[in-house]
């Protein structure tokens, strides 16, 4: 890539946050004073435990010599889960590329460092002399982190210097994160049981975490237990009670790293080491408040400071150095010059505003510097701060009433003027995000609707400018995903910038992946600063996206705009596979509807096949059963027409004898009692397979008592129990009360308890048999089971088909537990389900609706 200016690289984890937004924004400011591109790689944190963000590393391998000259590593985000060995020789890939490190000292490499000491050293003292606090707890970053650690050892020395002795139990390991602030309070108190007046976090992100779980707590801050941060990140001046933290120069941080890393491209010799200061700011969550009070306690010598009279001003040194350094302690090191020679030009206005009884001089110059961008980053907090110092400081005549009088209107003018500036300042950025909002969620609706990538791209070319994205690129890998930046070929599938749509030609939208566009195409901008992101489906590498930060943004905007280019990519990946899969899918449909035509007319055969499987089964199973007692009847029968014959001879042809009388009457006796047997046992089968097939619900529902119903279905089988001496246990509510059908529970209690006796117990065995019921959520919870000798694990799936028994030799029909399954489920529309093993008992669980199926749809519809 043919490259007409410097291009320099920026390696950072993500850039969606207030720390990572002023770093962007410091080199950027300063790429545009030195014309340089600049490419941002947002990789997230190498090796990170978290997938999503570890698949994004592999961004960091497109920062070559072939795309930059140059090289920014933010070192200490990258680098949270990895050592310094690691990160070491993960910087050294780069070599012969110039390369700064921003956060971390690493190997021979030029680094920017903040003086993390002083900052943190002067917020302990404040905590410890001002406050009073002497139970310091420390939560600190991750142990490898070079910040981290010298955080915490800074928090030791303070401890010492202060007579405080250092406690390990006071100290909770963190990760930079949000979570390890819950974490460490769940720890302390939870856990080690110790309870710190104040917990002091190694960055903001832990101390808002440390702020909502000690809220959640309701631990009131800072009177139970005071917090403190460190990077002062945009959050901490909105929270409810403000944040206390240490200002880094995050901004300044970008700008220097920019200007090192071109000295040493043009040769010039620089120092290993550049180190910012850090600056310690008092909010509320440490116990600090803006007030009168606050100020007055300052240690100054106010009869040697303070004017007694404005009249004795000479207005030409009329501001005081003291209020001065006061207002210099609260401002952004960015902000300091310009701010000090406005508080001096206020200040002098301000005198002469009073002497002259005219006020708009001063006021002019306040809105004209409010109104300007130099007031940008300066909070609403410092200019309350200016003007309460000026109270503080003026005190007119007070014989002088109307002099008087003029000096305190003219102060609360111009508080309210700031006042009403701070507030249309937060509605407007309101406002711009909720129109940000607006676009975003119109082009992400509109993006599901696209059919095509010509719809996609003319829809994001006319919407992303409106969200700061003027330019904008997405390639594709070509092939199956088997890629490295160095050999692979990647495919444009979307392009445009300030000027449009870029067209290209066929063969030039195909380009080796380690250029990151086709030719030319970031050659023919007069300057660039773009994003460049990794693309990916689960885990799947699918491409890369390039697009502008022309303007810094706020987080909102940020992280808008990366959702809303995920739905882009979202669109185009899957309009390109459509459009690779259209022919196949139709090909493809066509045999489906063949086989489809095939497969029904299978289906059809194999289910008459089974429909007469399952009637050929049940026919033979009803045979098979009514054949042996219809047989040994017919048998009976003929015997007893035999003996019928013979006697009737005997008779005729007077030749009976008393023997032959006799006989007869003793075989027909036997003859007639095993037909009365056998006939009695095929009409109680036909009887037991009219019960399976009548419709149970045709039996009359009636409201009665449950315990007692099933008392008098175990007394009518008393005599059969009384035989086998088993034990029978019922456990039901006396007062439970159903409307339902008593003759279901009737067939279900006696086929189970039959089934116990003749398949659960071995002959003079004794046994305990228990049912319990209960109600629960308008369901009947029934419990049967026996402690006989259970069932094989391989009939247990057969214990409910018609006519399945494992012992025929007792009567057994294989009909009872199927009659008892069609009951459940069909009739009473429950459940059922079988628990057995061998030598284990069995158990029968199940429920039952109080409301019946029909019920319930007629209560469903009655509602």
């Amino acid at each position: 890539m043919k490259k007409k200016r410097p291009t320099i690289g920026f390696l950072t984890d993500w850039v969606e946050s207030s720390y990572h937004l002023p770093i962007l924004a410091g080199i950027n400011e300063k790429a545009i004073e030195l014309d340089v591109n600049i490419l941002t790689f947002v990789g997230g944190a190498i090796n990170s435990p978290h997938n999503y963000e570890k698949l994004r590393n592999i961004i960091y391998q497109f920062a070559t010599s072939r795309t930059i000259d140059g090289l920014i590593i933010s070192t200490g985000s990258i680098g949270h889960y990895i050592t310094d060995v690691q990160l070491t020789e993960f910087i050294n890939s780069y070599q012969p590329i110039p390369v700064v490190s921003l956060s971390q000292e690493i190997g021979s490499v030029h680094s920017i460092l903040v003086d993390n000491k002083p900052g943190l050293h002067e917020m302990i003292l404040h905590l410890i002399k001002k406050h009073g606090y002497s139970k310091p707890a420390f939560v600190s970053g991750p142990e490898n982190n070079q910040e981290s650690i010298l955080r915490l050892n800074t928090y030791k020395e303070a401890l010492s210097e202060c007579n405080i002795p250092f406690k390990q139990e006071f100290v909770v390991p963190g990760k930079f994160i949000a979570q390890s602030g819950k974490d460490a309070v769940r720890i302390l108190l939870d856990e080690r049981r110790v309870k710190p007046d104040v917990i002091i976090a190694a960055n903001d992100g832990m101390a808002m975490g440390l702020l909502e779980e000690l809220q959640d707590r309701n631990i009131s801050i800072p009177y139970e237990i005071a917090i403190t941060g460190f990077d002062d990140q945009l959050p901490c001046q909105f929270t409810n009670p403000t944040i206390s933290t240490i200002k880094q120069p995050i901004r300044e941080q970008g700008s220097k790293a920019l200007e090192i890393v071109l000295a040493i491209l043009s040769g010039k010799t620089v120092p290993k080491v550049t180190t910012l200061p850090t600056k310690a700011i008092f909010r509320e969550s440490c116990g600090c408040y803006i007030s009168m009070e606050e100020y007055h306690s300052i240690s100054l010598k106010k009869n040697e400071s303070k004017i007694e009279d404005i009249s004795s001003i000479s207005i030409k040194n009329s501001c005081p150095e003291e209020m001065l350094k006061q207002i210099e302690a609260i401002t952004p090191m960015g902000n300091k010059v310009e701010l000090n020679k406005i508080i001096r030009t206020l200040f002098r206005n301000f005198i002469k505003s009073i002497e002259d009884k005219n006020g708009n001089t001063v006021i002019k110059i306040l809105k004209s510097f409010l109104y300007s961008k130099k007031n940008t980053g300066i909070e609403e907090r410092i200019w309350q701060h200016c003007i309460s110092l000026f109270r503080f400081y003026l005190n007119p005549d007070q014989k002088d009433k109307e002099k008087k009088k003029f000096y305190e209107e003219l102060l609360d003018i111009i508080k309210l003027i700031i006042t009403e500036y701070y507030t249309r300042l937060n509605s407007n950025l309101f406002i711009e995000r909720e129109s940000v909002t607006d676009i975003y969620r119109d082009t992400s609706e509109a993006l599901t609707a696209m059919n095509s990538m010509e719809e996609i791209a003319g829809l994001l070319e006319r919407r992303l400018p409106e969200i700061g994205i003027s330019s904008c690129y997405f390639s594709l890998y070509e092939g199956n995903g088997k890629y490295h930046p160095s050999s692979s070929l990647s495919r444009l599938v979307l392009a445009f910038n300030r000027q449009g749509s870029i067209i290209l030609n066929e063969d030039e939208v195909t380009f080796p992946t380690e250029q990151l566009v086709p030719n030319n195409i970031l050659g023919s901008i007069d300057r660039f600063s773009l994003y460049i992101d990794p693309l990916f489906s689960g885990t799947q590498q699918l491409g890369i996206a390039l697009y502008d930060i022309d303007r810094e943004t706020g987080l909102t905007f940020d992280i808008m705009r990366r959702i809303l280019l995920n739905s882009a990519l979202k669109g185009a990946i899957y309009t390109q596979k459509l459009k690779k899969q259209a022919a196949h899918m139709e090909e493809t449909n066509k045999q489906l509807r063949k086989t489809l035509k095939t497969l029904k007319k299978t289906q059809d055969k194999l289910v008459e096949s089974e429909k007469m499987a399952a009637l050929g089964g049940l026919v033979a199973g009803v045979a098979h059963e009514i054949n042996t007692p219809l047989g040994i009847s017919v048998t009976a029968a003929s015997h007893l027409q035999k003996l019928t014959e013979e006697i009737a001879h005997h008779y005729a042809s007077d030749s009976m004898k008393k023997s032959h009388f006799e006989h007869f009457i003793l075989d027909a006796g036997k003859a007639t009692s095993m037909l009365l047997v056998n006939l009695e046992r095929a009409y109680k089968l036909i009887n037991s397979f009219k019960k399976i097939a009548v419709n149970q619900s045709l039996e009359k529902r009636k409201q009665f008592a449950l315990r007692k119903h099933i008392e008098e279905i175990l007394l009518s089988l008393n005599t059969r129990l009384k035989e086998t001496n088993h034990h029978i246990i019922l456990e039901c509510d006396k007062d439970l009360e159903i409307d339902s059908y008593p003759g279901c529970f009737t067939q279900i209690i006696s086929n189970l308890l039959i089934n116990s006796l003749i398949h659960g117990y071995s002959t003079g065995t004794r046994g305990t048999i228990t049912i319990k019921i209960h109600t629960r959520d308008n369901v009947i919870m029934f419990r049967y089971s026996d402690d006989g000798i259970g069932i094989e694990k391989k009939n247990l799936k057969k214990i409910f088909e018609p006519f399945f028994t494992s012992n025929r030799a007792k009567a057994g029909t294989g009909l009872g537990l199927h009659l008892v399954y069609n009951i459940v489920t069909h009739t009473l529309g429950g459940t059922i389900r079988c628990m057995s093993s061998k030598g284990n008992g069995t158990t029968f669980v199940i429920t039952i609706p109080i409301l019946s199926q029909d019920d319930s749809a007629h209560h469903a519809q009655s509602k």
